[in-house]
Order: structure tokens, then sequence, then C-alpha cells
């Protein structure tokens, strides 16, 4: 009776999509003369310093953003406690980005 049911219920959405009526479609004319684009008329202000000159910013406000990690940096003593040592058995190399560490008891 369900396959029935599902069978009838997809028969009849193809049904329903078939008999949609066309949709208009509507002509766009692109006209054959290229349109100008305006060019930007503000010039920076460039400061000779010797060898080259540099432009001077057009704003003298700081934003007042500093760089940071998201990430924050181990303390020393969690790095030495948990840290991998000579005596642990390592695969890959020793400048791996991430490393995990896996404490069990092989047996």
């Amino acid at each position: 009776m369900k396959k029935r049911l599902l069978l009838f219920t997809i028969l009849f959405s193809f049904l329903l999509t078939a008999c949609n009526a066309e949709a208009e479609t509507t002509e766009v004319v692109v006209p054959d003369t290229p349109t100008s684009v305006p060019v930007p008329t503000a010039t920076l202000e460039t400061v000779e310093t010797g060898e080259f000159t540099v432009p001077v910013p057009m704003t003298t406000l700081d934003n007042g953003c500093t760089l940071t990690s998201s990430v924050p940096e181990a303390p020393q003593e969690y790095v030495e406690l948990f840290g991998v040592t000579e005596n642990d058995w390592v695969k890959g190399p020793e400048t791996a980005a991430l490393t995990i560490v896996e404490y069990g008891d092989f047996q």
C-alpha cells in the first residue's frame, strides 16, 4: 500500500509539473553602442623621500587595529609537562603543525 501511495505521489508531481503553463519570455535589447564609465578624478598627494615617492594616506586617523592570535600560546609549564620527549613513540616530523598525544597501555 505504501509503495502505491509513493508511486501515485511521484506520478502526480510529474503531472503537475508537465501541465504548468509556459512562462512568458521577455526579450532584452542590448544597445550596440558602448557606454562610457566615469573615471575617478581624485589624486593622492605624494611625498618624496629620497629614492622613491610615497603617497600620503587620505586620512590621518589611526584605526587602532592590532594583530592578535586567535590561539593563545601555551604556558611553559604545560609545554614541559605535556611536550613530546625522546622516550615517546613518535610518528612524523618533529616540526609538525599539530601534535596528537595519545596515552595508552600497549599490551
